[in-house]
Parts: C-alpha cells; sequence; structure tokens
C-alpha cells in the first residue's frame, strides 16, 4: 500500500466520526506506527482542534519489506492494543504539576501527563490520540540551535525533576493493589519484553565481536549479565519490579517548540506506551539516563546532563541493587545502541562511548562502589564529558541512594550522584563530631563521615581572627596532613581532617564571581580561537596513542603559552618536570618529597617588584619584600620558590602513570595545590594586619579570591574553583580550603576544545587583571 492509498485509507476511516478530517500531516512516527496530526474540520467539545492518529499495519513504516505480526500490541487472548490498556488506565492516573519556587513572581510549573486515548479500532489499529500541537520531542528539541544556546541550566533542571517526579508517581500508582488487573494485563506483554531483551542484553554480547579489542575482555561479565536479565524476565513484581513504561527515553517525550517562550506553564506529554510490560524499573531509568547522556557525548550538549540531574532529583530514593542495576543498563545501552547511531560523531566518539559501557557494566556488576566514587566525573556528569560526563565529567551516572541531605542538588552532575555509592568512611575520629561544616559536601548524609564544625551562621566573608592565625595546609608541622598525601591521597582520612575539602556544595556568591567576574561571557568570547583545531587534533593524536602522562602535560602547558594576552608579560607559568626540554620557561625539579602541581601558573615578579619598588633605594619595600619571602614563602608557588613566579592563581594537575591513581586522586592534588596558594593570600592578610602603618580598605578583602585548577584524565578535562571558608561553632577559628566542580568537558569536539581553551583564557585574563590588582592592593597597604 503506498502512502497516498494507506492516507485515503484513513481519512475514510474517519469520515462521520467527531475525527473528521480533511488535513492529514504526516509525523515521524516509531518503527512500524504511521502517524498523522489531523486538523479537525470541527473543534471537539472541549475546544479540541486537532489530534494525533496513528495507524498499524504489518509491516515496518521506514522499511515496508520488513513484515511484522500486527498482533505484536494485542494482549492475547484479550485483542487489545496493550497500549489501548495502558492508555485507558492511565486516564484516571493524575498529571504531575511539577512547581519550581526559585521564581516567586512567576514560578514555573512544568505539567507531565499522557495523552488521552479517545478512540481504538481494534480491526485496523486505528487510535486517536490527544495532540500536543506545535510540539515535537525532547531529543530533537535539545539538538536544536536554538535550545543548545539558549537553555539555562536551571531550567533544563526543572524539566528533569518534572520528568522525575512523574516516572516515581507512575511507578508507585502501578504498585498499587487498585491496578492489579492492569498489571497482570500488561505482563501478557511479552513480546516486547523479549523484544526490549534482544536488541539490549543479546547485542550486549553480540557487539563483542564487532570492537574485540574493547570488549574482548569482558566476556564472562557480559554473559552473566545476559543470564541475570533473562532470569528476570519472569519476574513480574516485587523490590524493583512492576509495570514499565518499557521505552521510556527522550524520544517518547513531547514538549512545544516556543517551549524556552513559554517557561512558566509548561505542558509535556510521554508517549508510545507499545512496549509497556512489567519487569525491571531499572531500565526506564536506564534508558532515559543513557539516551540524554549520548546527546552529550556526542552533541556536546549541557542541557542534557542538566535534565539528569533534575530527574535524579525527582525520582530519589533507589536503593543499592536496584541503583546498580540502572548502571548496568545505562553501560548496556552504551555499547548496543551508540555504534547504530548514524552519522552523529567520529569512530573514536562510538569506541569511546562502547568503551565506557564496558567500564560501567563491569564494575556495576561487581558493585565496585570505589570505582564509581573515584571516577564520578569522568562518568556520565559523569556525566560532564566522560566526563560530564564529558565524559563530562562527568558526570557525575547515575545513581541516587537516598534523599539528598541538601537542597542545591540541582547544581549536581549525574555522576557526581554516584558519590552516594562510596564506602561509608569506617574511620572514627573524635575532632569530627561536631556540626556538619557549612561548606556542603556534594554527597547524601550516609554517604560521608560527620564534617567538621561549622555554624551555619558563619560568614565566609569574615576577617581572620587575630587569635587564629593561619598555618599552611602542607607546611606547617601541626598539619595532619604530611607529603604522603602525594604518594596516596585519601579524601577524608587525610584531607579533610587538614581543613581541605574537596567537592562542596558550590555557594551561591562563588558561582556568581566565577560566571560573571573570571568566566563572563565577554571574557569567553574574546578567547582567541585560533589553536582550537590545532588543539582538538593534537588531543586526538596523544589521546589515539594512549599516551604517557607527561605527553599530556607537555600538550596543555603549550596550550596555555599559545594564548596570547595583551599584557601577558603579566603571568609566567612553570612546570615540574625535566623530562620535556622544549618547554619554556626553564623547568625546575622539587624536591622529591615536595611535589608540586604539574603546571603552575602566577604573576611575574617583576610585575609585583614595581609595585612595592617606588625607588631603586626604597629600603622599607625592600626589607618587607625579603620577609615574605622568608616567612614560608608567602609569595611563592606550591612547594617551591622559583624567583619569577609569585601569588598563583591557576594550576593544572593530570592523572598520572602511576597505578591506582585516577581523576580522584588528581582532584585531590589540585585540592591540595590550591589550598596552598589560597595560603599566601591569606598569610599576606594577617602579615598586613601586623604592620602597624597598614591601612587596609575595608571594601577590600584578598582572603576573599578564588583560585582555579584544570584537572585531566586524558581527554577528560574539569575546571574547578578553590577558595578559603572559615569554620565557625565548636571549631571557630579553622580555616577550610574548599574545593567545588564548576564545568567538565570530553574533549573530542570542536566545541568541547574551544569551551577548553575560552575557559583558560578567561583565567589568564583574570589573572593578570582584577587579580594582579587586587593584590597589588594588598602589597601597597603595607607600604
Amino acid at each position: 500500500m503506498s502512502d497516498k492509498d494507506l492516507l485515503t485509507t484513513i481519512t475514510k476511516e474517519l469520515a462521520g466520526t467527531q475525527y473528521t478530517s480533511s488535513s492529514l500531516i504526516p509525523l515521524s512516527g516509531g518503527t512500524a506506527n504511521f502517524v498523522y496530526r489531523a486538523q479537525l474540520d470541527q473543534p471537539l467539545p472541549d475546544g479540541t482542534k486537532s489530534v494525533i492518529v496513528k495507524h498499524t499495519e504489518a509491516f515496518i513504516a521506514l522499511n515496508r519489506e520488513f513484515k511484522l505480526p500486527a498482533e505484536r500490541c494485542v494482549g492475547i487472548p484479550l485483542c487489545k492494543l496493550f497500549e489501548e490498556s495502558i492508555l485507558k488506565a492511565l486516564d484516571g492516573f493524575p498529571s504531575i504539576l511539577d512547581r519550581s519556587k526559585h521564581c516567586e513572581t512567576n514560578p514555573q510549573e512544568v505539567l507531565v501527563k499522557t495523552p488521552r486515548l479517545f478512540s481504538f479500532n481494534r480491526e485496523t489499529y486505528t487510535a486517536v490520540l490527544e495532540d500536543l500541537p506545535d510540539s515535537l520531542d525532547l531529543k530533537s528539541f535539545l539538538i536544536s540551535t536554538a535550545a543548545s544556546n539558549n537553555v539555562t541550566q536551571e531550567w533544563a533542571s526543572s524539566i528533569g525533576r518534572a520528568l522525575g517526579n512523574w516516572l516515581r508517581s507512575f511507578h508507585h500508582w502501578a504498585d498499587n493493589e487498585t491496578q492489579s488487573g492492569v498489571a497482570a494485563e500488561m505482563d501478557k506483554n511479552q513480546y516486547m519484553r523479549d523484544l526490549k531483551f534482544m536488541v539490549n542484553y543479546d547485542a550486549l554480547v553480540n557487539t563483542i565481536d564487532k570492537y574485540p579489542t574493547v570488549l574482548g575482555g569482558s566476556r564472562d561479565v557480559f554473559s552473566k549479565v545476559r543470564e541475570m536479565t533473562a532470569a528476570e524476565l519472569s519476574q513480574k513484581d516485587g523490590n524493583g519490579f512492576g509495570i514499565i513504561h518499557g521505552d521510556f527515553w527522550s524520544g517518547n517525550v513531547l514538549i512545544p517548540k516556543v517551549a524556552l517562550e513559554q517557561p512558566y506553564h509548561l505542558p509535556i506529554f510521554i508517549i508510545d506506551w507499545e512496549l509497556c510490560h512489567c519487569g525491571a524499573r531499572a531500565l526506564d531509568l536506564g534508558q532515559m539516563f543513557a539516551e540524554l547522556y549520548l546527546l552529550k557525548h556526542f552533541k556536546d550538549i549541557d542541557a542534557a546532563t542538566w535534565i539528569i540531574q533534575g530527574f535524579m532529583k525527582g525520582y530519589q530514593g533507589l536503593d543499592d541493587e536496584t541503583a546498580f542495576r540502572v548502571l548496568i543498563h545505562v553501560g548496556v545501552h552504551f555499547i548496543a545502541w551508540a555504534p547504530l547511531i548514524p552519522n552523529w560523531g567520529t569512530s573514536q566518539q562510538v569506541e569511546d562511548a562502547v568503551r565506557l559501557g564496558r567500564d560501567i557494566v563491569t564494575k556495576a556488576w561487581e558493585k565496585d562502589r570505589s570505582w564509581f566514587e573515584g571516577n564520578r566525573r569522568t562518568l556520565p556528569y559523569w556525566v560532564v564529558g566522560s566526563n560530564g560526563g564529558t565524559f563530562c565529567t562527568p558526570t557525575s551516572m547515575i545513581v541516587l541512594l537516598n534523599p539528598p541531605s541538601i537542597s542545591s542538588l540541582d547544581t549536581y552532575h549525574v555522576t557526581e550522584h554516584l558519590q552516594a555509592m562510596a564506602p561509608s568512611d569506617k574511620k572514627k575520629r573524635s575532632h569530627l563530631k561536631s556540626k556538619p561544616s557549612s561548606s556542603k559536601r556534594r554527597k547524601t548524609a550516609k554517604a560521608g563521615p560527620e564534617a567538621p564544625g561549622q555554624s551555619e551562621e558563619a560568614d565566609p566573608q569574615s576577617t581572620i581572627p587575630s587569635q587564629a592565625q593561619p598555618t599552611s595546609p602542607v607546611h606547617s608541622s601541626s598539619s595532619d596532613l604530611s607529603y604522603k598525601i602525594y604518594d596516596g591521597l585519601d579524601r577524608y582520612g587525610d584531607l579533610e581532617p587538614s581543613g581541605i575539602i574537596v567537592d562542596v556544595e558550590l555557594p551561591a556568591d562563588i558561582k556568581e564571581y566565577a560566571d560573571s567576574t573570571v568566566l563572563s561571557i565577554s571574557r569567553l568570547r574574546n578567547a582567541e580561537q585560533g589553536g582550537t583545531e590545532s588543539f582538538q587534533e593534537q588531543i586526538a593524536e596523544v589521546n589515539s596513542r594512549r599516551s604517557m602522562h607527561h605527553e599530556w602535560v607537555g600538550l596543555i602547558h603549550k596550550a596555555i603559552l599559545r594564548l596570547k594576552l595583551e599584557n601577558s608579560v603579566s603571568f609566567t607559568t612553570v612546570e615540574d618536570k625535566d623530562w620535556h626540554a622544549d618547554i619554556q620557561p626553564k623547568l625546575l625539579q622539587s624536591p622529591k618529597n615536595i611535589s608540586r602541581p604539574d603546571i603552575c601558573v602566577g604573576l611575574r615578579e617583576l610585575q609585583i617588584r614595581e609595585v612595592l619598588y617606588h625607588k631603586s633605594d626604597d629600603a622599607v619595600a625592600e626589607e618587607f619584600w625579603n620577609k615574605l619571602k622568608v616567612d614560608g614563602g608567602v609569595i611563592s608557588d606550591p612547594f617551591a620558590k622559583p624567583q619569577y613566579l609569585r601569588f598563583p592563581f591557576f594550576i593544572v594537575e593530570v592523572r598520572s602513570d602511576t597505578a591506582g591513581d585516577d581523576l580522584r586522586q588528581t582532584q585531590n592534588r589540585a585540592a591540595v595545590g590550591a589550598s596552598r596558594a589560597l595560603w599566601m593570600l591569606q598569610m599576606l592578610s594577617a602579615n598586613r594586619c601586623e604592620v602597624k602603618s597598614a591601612k587596609p580598605k575595608k571594601s577590600f578583602d584578598i582572603t576573599n579570591l578564588p583560585v582555579f585548577s584544570f584537572v585531566s584524565d586524558g581527554a577528560t578535562f574539569q575546571l574547578w574553583v578553590h577558595y578559603r571558608n572559615i569554620v565557625g561553632g565548636e571549631s571557630f577559628g579553622k580555616i577550610e580550603y574548599c574545593s567545588a566542580h564548576l564545568k567538565s568537558w570530553h574533549a573530542t569536539s570542536e566545541k568541547a576544545c574551544s569551551k577548553i581553551l575560552k575557559s583558560i583564557y578567561a583565567i589568564l585574563r583574570w589573572g593578570v587583571g582584577e587579580y594582579k590588582i587586587k593584590v597589588a592592593e594588598a602589597l601597597k597597604s603595607f607600604m
């Protein structure tokens, strides 16, 4: 039957009903469905002017030579389409309204619902459904140029939260005893249940031969995962099982095309229920998370990961078993489907997705909580770039074991929720018995040790009290942290007792400063982009060779030096290696017991000395300059004292080649280096207080300046901000050096590489601009 003949047949079928239409517009449908939007000749009594007409034939809509039994959607022996049955049942399921409270005057309302089934002809398999006019699926919406450029994190998070809330409510509704009849009927949809198993878990094993180098070593685990899933097919209820949508992904979520123009009252439809059956609830969550993350991986669409963040907040509360099961399905989806998406990315991007899927499946099968904790920012931010997801980072995939204990979960990256799976710290430390620190960790209440005490009213911008002189977090003999941290950093065993707190909830004022002052749009747009293509090519080349640590460090260092600043003379860099002779300036080798950051960027000494020396024989300036250098290396870079780099503001750490090193350890090293840089600013402020003639400006406080770091694990890049915080309460006077994640990228696309270079450029501009000016003001106040 031709398209014209089919259209004529459907038009005749509708004639004489209240759905009579002389205008049927073909829409993109499912595999074997023909879908049209019918403009009604006469509006329905409720004012409806258009409906969706969905027709099924015994062949695939996209390939008429491929025959399918139309009965695949019939509940034998009830002779009903399962989609008809579930939509009729869901007619009594309330729409889920999610209200965002971030705007008092115009609170955003997102209404999630299933379309109404107006009629169904069981002889012709033709359904008439409620229409969401001028809409498209969420996947297409996110891919569109307008959406990708204009979607905000807050907006995307609210969409995700509404979807998560809806899915949780649907699963709970289906568990109600009153829906037992619906469950019994959906359990008969064995054709679609088995089909879903085949295209995912059979494909998991079959794909091994397509990527033998990547997947060959995982054959045993994949076979066990397939066997487990096969055994699940007979389970229809119990913990983590029940009625599921069966095809829950971004392509089956409808959203108005003008959603960004009407952000306060937004309807969303959940469509295509033909695969609805009884099975593991993890399949609904895993498919949605995986599909959204692939948008980030292949198209670098940040909004996709933001939706995941909000979704997890909306769904909430998975137990460990279900959480790992979700992760397994996420990994399976990457392996089974990433190679099938035509023209989405390079072969390397596809292989990276398959490799990530392998790691997730394997580690989730082994229930290796420590692996997910250590790699949470390189997982689907994870999803930010790999890491994030990026794998990117990362983030952060995907499990929220318990409702979050903090209020700003919207800022999480997918993988960041994996930290909730980290093993609890069994160590008993009496000095951690006080109230939780206001530098809130990105962690659920059960996920980690108690935090150092701090009053919720503590002012993070307070000046250091005279009785609480700062001590170096790494050099002081009284510090709990020794140089052993570079041999085996433990985030909670070594860092937190020393006041170095990694992965905190980003405070609003720090985020505002980073976004508006340091990484402002104007600075990002002004970045020199001539080297983006070269940078991307070098990353691809180095990544393909599985290059060593020093090659990645050299690549990043050269990228920094290539960025042209009008006043580039104001900053300098050093690299703590002796094997890359072509890198300038001269390389310095630190003592073995005092490891330094891989790359450190700070102010040139010449520029700072010019601030202090009003004349060549300025004895006062000379004396104080020497005092600053002698007293603990206040103006030097972390852990070394080259004579030209002062007051570091940007450091880079790259995952080392050492066995057991991972992204988490690299983050820790960056936090240690940044804490030392913050300590210098702190000491400068403290010393200023001891100078009788000092007249610091009340509106200026150098201790509030942040510093930044880049962390790299291969092609995964993360940007962190580090700042100082004063802990109040029982630990009054204790200084915390806090580290918070800002952004992540997986540098496999030109867009991601451009963002990386722009961010570095913006930080350098800030360093030789506002940062240098404020440091200069502090130094001048001594004179």
